[in-house]
């Protein structure tokens, strides 16, 4: 058999101590990576580095201001568009409540870990800092002329004005608010993406500025092609219909992850802690920096926390294991 497991017909007491001595070894390994506490000790880390960077830390007047103003010669002290997005205050508007949700997500998510908080509301706390990572660093991200940042601005600005509207109740100050967004992305001369109407004809949508991009495309941009299994995956634990894997995970499922339950849901948190770093690092060079910038060395440790934590790197502990536990040299 594979990996030296003995034949269960022929030899069931090697392969009954074969599967004890495996458990063990799992044991040892789960114990010697880092706990979810660990974890939680790195995304505070992070969160108060952003803080530090962005705010000059919690106690300041700065971490009051809203919308949250760039410092002078900041990337995002913008021209931005002349009636749409005047010196950049449509997008200072629209990334303050997404960069502040990042923080707060953070420090949630750590808050919650760090006290061994319920496996399920840490994960869907996960997708709740992943939606709020990857819109701040797709409306963050460098390199934008104003225009494209102004797109982006006015893209989610709108979805988010759409959907209130459709709660219900008085509508009257975001439809004139709607009015008026149109008005001025026309006046800047934004050309409007098109859908079908209901008799199926091609028509001016001017909730949107094309091109049209979905909300699937924008996780890919930031975070590539795995970023909709991960969103997919934290989104079913909010809905409370978790998938296989993760029931598994959760102790939901009628076999539970034993030892390394910690591990495997520390693995769903590594591509919403990525979409945080990118939302960090954008903002910092949007912004500019009123504190300590974020290091490059903490963000490092960060990620080799994760690394380390969601077994990502068992192999390496794995070997420092038998480096220790190796009998001595004759």
């Amino acid at each position: 058999m594979s990996d030296g497991m003995p034949d269960l017909a022929s030899d069931p007491e090697g392969f009954l101590l074969w599967l004890r001595r495996g458990a063990a070894e799992g044991r040892l390994l789960a114990s010697a990576r880092p706990s979810l506490e660990d974890v939680a000790v790195a995304l505070l880390t992070l969160e108060d580095s952003l803080t530090e960077a962005l705010w000059g830390g919690r106690e300041t007047a700065r971490f009051d201001e809203h919308p949250l103003r760039p410092m002078p010669g900041a990337r995002g002290a913008i021209a931005g568009t002349r009636n749409l997005n005047p010196q950049g205050q449509l997008t200072l508007e629209v990334a303050d409540g997404y960069i502040t949700a990042v923080r707060d997500h953070l420090n949630g998510l750590a808050l919650l870990a760090g006290v061994d908080g319920p496996r399920r509301s840490v994960l869907a706390l996960a997708r709740t800092l992943f939606e709020a990572s990857v819109h701040a660093a797709y409306l963050l991200e460098p390199e934008l002329d104003d225009r494209e940042r102004t797109l982006r601005s006015y893209n989610f600005l709108m979805e988010g004005v759409r959907q209130e509207i459709a709660d219900g109740g008085d509508a009257s100050e975001l439809v004139e608010q709607q009015a008026r967004l149109r008005r001025a992305a026309a006046a800047d001369k934004f050309i409007f993406a098109t859908k079908r109407n209901g008799n199926g004809n091609l028509v001016d949508d001017p909730n949107t500025i094309a091109p049209r991009v979905s909300a699937a495309s924008v996780r890919a941009h930031v975070l590539g092609k795995d970023a909709e299994h991960a969103w997919r995956g934290l989104s079913s634990v909010t809905h409370g219909q978790e998938r296989t894997d993760l029931q598994f995970i959760l102790g939901l499922a009628p076999m539970g992850a034993g030892p390394h339950a910690d591990s495997y849901a520390t693995l769903w948190l590594v591509m919403a802690v990525e979409g945080a770093i990118h939302a960090a690092l954008y903002a910092q060079e949007f912004y500019g920096t009123v504190g300590e910038p974020i290091s490059d060395l903490g963000i490092a440790l960060v990620r080799r926390t994760l690394q380390l934590a969601s077994g990502l790197a068992d192999g390496e502990i794995r070997e420092q294991l038998s480096s220790e536990h190796a009998p001595p040299a004759s």
